[in-house]
């Protein structure tokens, strides 16, 4: 599950051709709806004060896929080579049946969750860029955790057909 504003891509753009890297902010807007929200083997429900401090939250509903993910496509037009963004995302691994939190942290064979861009060069061709593989520091085995990184755009990215931003969950099963 995730929180509204969970997903920060900073700084904001100034250019007018660029409003929307990213659609996130309209998650307190509904009760039940997730705009702009894709997913891979995983299915979404909004979880409405769920999140951090009682903001909504998503949460995969499907559990059992092998490499299940929810993400945004992103808006080209932001992705200028040399441009920097910091990408922050809070995770919290639930078992579906016990609702018990689970802990995954470095050096766990799990399959602990992450942050990538997949990015679509041509038609057929996909390049998986690694953004976040580990959560930041201090740990909270029992709460919600922060996967941070910091992509720079390069000239693959920039000339690409397609990028999606993705969080995978992890291990199967949460």
């Amino acid at each position: 599950a995730m929180e509204d504003n969970a997903v920060n891509l900073l700084p904001p753009m100034a250019n007018l051709d660029c409003q929307d890297l990213i659609r996130n902010g309209d998650l307190e807007e509904s009760a039940d709806a997730y705009p702009y929200w894709l997913h891979h083997e995983a299915g979404i429900e909004l979880l409405s004060g769920k999140g951090i401090d009682g903001s909504n939250a998503i949460a995969t509903t499907v559990h059992d896929g092998t490499m299940p993910y929810i993400g945004q496509f992103l808006d080209t037009r932001c992705l200028v080579a040399g441009r920097q963004y910091d990408v922050r995302a809070w995770v919290k691994l639930l078992d579906p049946k016990s609702n018990a939190v689970r802990s995954c942290d470095i050096g766990e064979d799990k399959g602990c969750p992450s942050i990538q861009l997949r990015i679509q060069k041509s038609y057929g061709e996909e390049d998986v860029l690694s953004v976040a593989s580990f959560f930041a520091r201090p740990f909270k085995a029992n709460g919600w955790n922060l996967l941070q990184g910091t992509v720079t755009i390069d000239s693959r990215t920039e000339s690409a057909v397609r990028v999606e931003f993705n969080v995978n969950r992890g291990e199967k099963g949460y």
